[in-house]
């Protein structure tokens, strides 16, 4: 759902590449005041959900088999060491929320 809100409504300058956002670079580039509400609302609650400060990753790279999704995708930049993996099954567990980790190199 915050996906498509942020498709719907933030107006974005990446052409093709990879950018990532905070709420703040969203909430600056949208227009309308019930949109930011709404997007606001969402990010504080998949953070008190998840336990970990998010991200949306803004992709416009063409995709291959096994690559990162073309669009928006919500990131969790905490998951990059080996404990990652514990806590992508352990709120799997508790939430049925389902982690992809993948590894991006800038």
């Amino acid at each position: 759902m915050i996906t498509s809100l942020i498709k719907t409504n933030y107006k974005s300058d990446n052409t093709e590449s990879l950018q990532q956002l905070n709420l703040n670079n969203i909430l600056n580039n949208m227009k309308t005041s019930k949109s930011k509400i709404a997007i606001k609302d969402l990010w504080q609650d998949i953070e008190d959900t998840v336990g970990y400060k998010i991200a949306v990753l803004h992709n416009l790279i063409p995709s291959s088999a096994g690559s990162l999704a073309k669009g928006y995708s919500i990131i969790i930049n905490d998951l990059k060491t080996e404990t990652g993996l514990e806590i992508a099954n352990n709120l799997h567990k508790a939430t049925a929320i389902q982690l992809t980790i993948k590894n991006i190199e800038n």
